[in-house]
């Protein structure tokens, strides 16, 4: 039997319960299992091309950069010289790695960006290395601490995204697979068939996943300045590959130096945003 005071009146919605969320906390908590997915099929994509893609040896005219001047008896100097960005980034950001203390929620959240920043320093030693007498051999150098800061740095958005513990785990094995790409590489040329498609099918990963960090929120803030930091890399990309057109335009500067340049400034970025970030609350 209804009752009669009951007539015409619309139900009261009982609110969500922890354990239920209301449909916008359900994207947002489902979020990283998305997320994961994602990520799995883009490295399934990335091994495909390691494995199924015909090798492709480095070219041979790589190593003629445009500005190859000397200065202060130092050949390739602007090419040399360039790369103390990526040393005064990595010091910056060690430095607030380790005395940012609101910057990380727990210890071991610090470890893929110390590995990161560590990896900047020794990207500027081993680029200035290969730039003062560009060869294959010396390539390896400039290479190797390159690809181990794409990978410490894809563990630290997936900690900072998806989950604090995978990030912090998969940041050794990933080292270790991005090393391997650059070893191989550089067996498969010494043997007379240079195959580069595992290195660069490792970047496409790293770069992908990146990008696909960026739409899921960060457990703090200023996490939106990873985007800036993929368009400095793409931009560092297209100075690369502008090297020469560049310094014809410019008569001062190569597009290679300016790679240099601008890809430090994505290191600095990374520093700015660990010294100034803080915890979402509820994050």
């Amino acid at each position: 039997m209804t009752n009669p005071g009951s007539a015409g009146r619309v139900p009261r919605r009982r609110p969500p319960t922890r354990g239920e969320a209301g449909p916008f906390l359900a994207v947002k908590l489902d979020a990283p299992s998305t997320s994961s997915v994602a990520l799995g099929l883009i490295s399934l994509a990335a091994l495909a091309v390691a494995l199924f893609v015909p090798p492709v040896a480095q070219p041979t005219g790589y190593h003629a950069f445009a500005d190859s001047r000397p200065w202060l008896g130092v050949p390739n100097f602007l090419d040399v010289v360039s790369n103390a960005g990526f040393a005064a980034a990595g010091v910056a950001g060690l430095v607030v790695t380790f005395t940012a203390h609101a910057a990380f929620k727990t210890p071991m959240e610090r470890l893929p960006y110390a590995a990161f920043f560590a990896a900047l320093v020794l990207t500027a030693l081993g680029s200035a290395w290969y730039h003062l007498a560009p060869d294959n051999e010396r390539l390896f150098w400039d290479r190797l601490p390159m690809t181990l800061a794409f990978m410490s740095l894809l563990c630290a958005q997936l900690a900072d995204r998806v989950n604090a513990r995978a990030g912090a785990l998969a940041l050794l094995p990933l080292m270790l697979a991005g090393a391997a790409t650059v070893v191989y590489w550089r067996a498969t040329e010494r043997a007379g068939a240079g195959n580069l498609v595992p290195y660069a099918a490792l970047q496409l990963l790293a770069v992908a996943s990146l990008a696909l960090m960026v739409v899921v929120r960060s457990r703090y803030s200023h996490g939106g300045a990873i985007a800036a930091v993929i368009a400095a890399y793409l931009a560092a990309k297209l100075g690369e590959h502008y090297d020469r057109a560049i310094l014809d335009a410019t008569h001062v500067v190569s597009g290679h130096t300016l790679k240099h340049a601008i890809a430090a400034l994505g290191g600095f970025i990374v520093a700015w945003m660990v010294a100034c970030r803080q915890p979402r609350p509820g994050a």
